[in-house]
């Protein structure tokens, strides 16, 4: 799919929204008093024994009514007294689940859960443009509805300030026959941005498995967004941009800051997900390939024709046969077939393992190399072929 700039093609799923605002002349009413004016809107914890003169931190459950179907919304509050006023520090925040937001829009079972347990599935069918402006709007309601409540709970000395996006998850959900097997696939194949830029958009790939499901990351540098594929449930495959952290959001969408409105929220939302699909393009263009990949084990085997025959030992050069060279050789391919990548920082760069690793880059070759590092990847199209010989291997 192409990414349109008006219409991001993903929808929003974990979104954590920073805010500041002040309540203009407290007068002398303690903290511990005005902090009781939340408990008349939800439920109030403590989550931090910190505290001091004058300053306190609160966690707000709000859950919405019938009428507003964003469910349960979490407010992180950081309260200090300034002379006369209250003020609601940058390190508020607020967040909320805007697919699970979407179960209640689309009237779905809150009881179908998926492998990790979550209800933030809506199916494939439901991933479209239409959908994203359904879900924009109930994030704007629900961003009303935490106005409205703070105010309730102020009056109209309460003053909003600015907002901004400290963290977020954007989706795409795919049907697929079996989504462990399509990712067990693609976990062959690490992706290496050396064709589209200059450094590489992913240092490393690494696989969590939890309960037999296996969810791949995709980790980028410099405090970058981190990309995961994973199975949803049996027939959904999931892919996901994620900023966990503000260092990682401003990465990806710059430092953006609004009013602390309905409209704000809409504003950060739809940019952070046009930025997140430019990723999310990308991570699919992968995926596709390495599933759609046509490279056969016979293929597969007389691409890395030069590494096995160094394993037997034999290869290009004089000289005796070198045991090292050849366990060396089969660490290789065992590491392509294994996980997709290898990593020869150890081998000096005129070490004849690294000799044959180079002869295999390039565009005929079947490996991409990191332009940094000495580690060579597995090309995506190769990724089914290498699941194949690791399924033979395990029967």
């Amino acid at each position: 799919m192409t990414n349109v700039i008006s219409s991001p093609e993903a929808l929003a799923d974990r979104l954590v929204f920073g805010f500041t605002a002040v309540l203009v002349g407290s007068g002398r009413r303690t903290l511990r008093r005005l902090i009781s004016c939340l408990f008349k809107i939800g439920e109030v914890t403590t989550p931090s024994k910190r505290s001091a003169e004058g300053y306190a931190q609160v966690t707000l459950h709000l859950v919405t009514d019938d009428d507003q179907p964003a469910g349960e919304l979490r407010i992180d509050l950081h309260l200090h007294l300034d002379g006369d006023n209250l003020v609601f520090g940058n390190r508020c925040s607020i967040q909320c689940n805007g697919l699970k937001m979407m179960r209640g829009v689309l009237g779905l079972s809150p009881d179908t859960a998926s492998f990790d347990g979550t209800v933030n599935l809506i199916g494939s069918q439901h991933h479209t443009a239409e959908a994203l402006q359904l879900q924009l709007g109930t994030l704007e309601e629900a961003a009303h509805y935490v106005l409205d409540a703070l105010q309730a709970a102020f009056g109209e000395s309460w003053l909003p300030g600015e907002l901004w996006l400290k963290a977020g998850e954007a989706c795409r959900d795919y049907s697929t026959a079996d989504s462990v097997s399509d990712i067990r696939i693609v976990q062959h194949a690490t992706m290496c941005g050396t064709v589209e830029r200059r450094w590489d958009e992913y240092e490393r790939l690494s696989c969590e498995e939890r309960d037999g499901i296996p969810t791949l990351r995709f980790i980028t540098h410099a405090n970058g967004p981190e990309d995961k594929a994973y199975p949803k449930d049996a027939a959904t495959l999931r892919l996901k941009a994620c900023c966990p952290s503000r260092v990682k959001m401003n990465k990806l969408t710059g430092v953006r800051r609004e009013k602390f409105s309905a409209d704000g929220v809409r504003q950060l939302t739809l940019h952070f997900l046009i930025a997140a699909s430019a990723r999310l393009d990308q991570l699919e263009r992968h995926v596709s390939i390495a599933l759609g990949g046509e490279a056969s084990t016979i293929t597969l085997i007389i691409a890395l024709r030069p590494l096995i025959e160094r394993a037997w030992g034999g290869g290009k050069g004089h000289g005796p046969f070198s045991q090292v060279a050849a366990e060396t050789a089969q660490s290789a391919i065992n590491a392509f077939l294994s996980v997709g990548f290898f990593d020869a920082g150890g081998l000096h760069a005129r070490h004849a393992i690294r000799r044959d690793l180079n002869g295999l880059t390039g565009p005929d070759g079947p490996l991409n190399k990191h332009v940094r590092r000495a580690v060579y990847y597995l090309k995506p199209q190769f990724a089914r072929a290498c699941a194949a010989i690791q399924f033979q291997d395990q029967c």
